[in-house]
């Protein structure tokens, strides 16, 4: 059920994007007035996106709650929410793309450094046990991330698959047009 409405809501959160209305949030993001002055209403277009984030994010909230089955602040520890601010940096803030990439690194990276750091705990090759050393790394690819790639990995381009994309009409060159000709007979 989580996978699907996973793939639900970058489907949603895509097409929201490519939409008229995604394009209208972005202009009112980037300069309200010159927004405005194109007559967008941007009260409009920030109450539609922030109606439909809060729907994603109750339902997503719901499964949430199903999963763990006991709900309260305590659920949301600082570890947490560091890894969900590490996804959407490290993948980019500008794109879907950006989160889904953010996201799977993050994940992949959390569970491995966590596999190590057990693994070398039951092995007991410390004195002492390897606390925090996901957190740590983690924080230092964060950090470089921050440093070298601010934009994030994708750096707001977006990943699109060939097989969806629409045909548009090939340009045609300068020499594939006919040629007219005056009555003189010279060329325009």
């Amino acid at each position: 059920m989580s996978a699907v409405f996973g793939i639900l809501v970058i489907f949603i959160a895509y097409l929201y994007k490519e939409t008229p209305i995604g394009l209208k949030l972005r202009a009112s993001r980037d300069d309200r007035y010159a927004a405005a002055s194109i007559g967008i209403n941007i009260v409009r277009v920030r109450w539609a996106a922030f109606v439909l984030s809060a729907f994603i994010a109750g339902f997503g909230g719901g499964l949430w709650a199903h999963f763990i089955t006991s709900f309260s602040p305590y659920a949301f520890y600082l570890t947490e929410t560091f890894s969900v601010l590490s996804m959407l940096v490290i993948g980019g803030t500008s794109s879907v793309s950006g989160a889904v990439v953010g996201t799977v690194v993050v994940t992949f990276l959390r569970e491995a450094l966590r596999g190590i750091e057990n693994s070398v705990n039951i092995a007991g090759i410390l004195p002492n046990n390897l606390v925090g050393f996901t957190e740590v790394t983690l924080s230092i690819l964060l950090l470089l991330i921050l440093i070298y790639r601010p934009i994030g990995i994708l750096g707001g381009r977006e990943i699109r698959l060939q097989r969806f994309e629409t045909s548009r009409p090939q340009r045609r060159e300068s020499s594939d047009y006919p040629q007219t000709l005056t009555k003189e007979g010279k060329d325009v």
